[in-house]
């Protein structure tokens, strides 16, 4: 969001003309637009773990995009405690694992 308004107070300044941008207003949006990609990903991969975490699937990361209230309703599914089930039991057969290690060291 703030690589928005950096944008838009950006063709405010401009009147709505690129042309009219300095260089350093140019390299300034180059890197506004690099850090949105370079982070998208991970904000979207850190999400989806924390709806996995609570219990749902990773689609409901889709309900972002009804506008107005889907982020309102993406908040309360992120902030909704911790649960075993389908979706994290990774954690379980980590865990599994390690004590079978920790089991057949103890008795060499």
């Amino acid at each position: 969001m703030f690589f928005v308004i950096i944008f838009l107070a950006f063709r405010e300044r401009t009147g709505g003309f690129a042309y009219q941008l300095t260089s350093f207003d140019k390299i300034l949006i180059l890197f506004s637009f690099s850090m949105i990609i370079l982070t998208t990903f991970p904000i979207i991969s850190a999400t989806v773990r924390r709806l996995h975490d609570a219990g749902y699937s990773g689609v409901w990361y889709l309900v972002n995009y009804i506008p107005i209230i889907g982020g309102l309703i993406l908040l309360v599914l992120l902030v909704m405690p911790y649960q075993r089930n389908q979706y994290n039991d990774w954690l379980e057969k980590k865990n599994s694992d390690k004590s079978i290690g920790h089991q057949v060291s103890d008795n060499i």
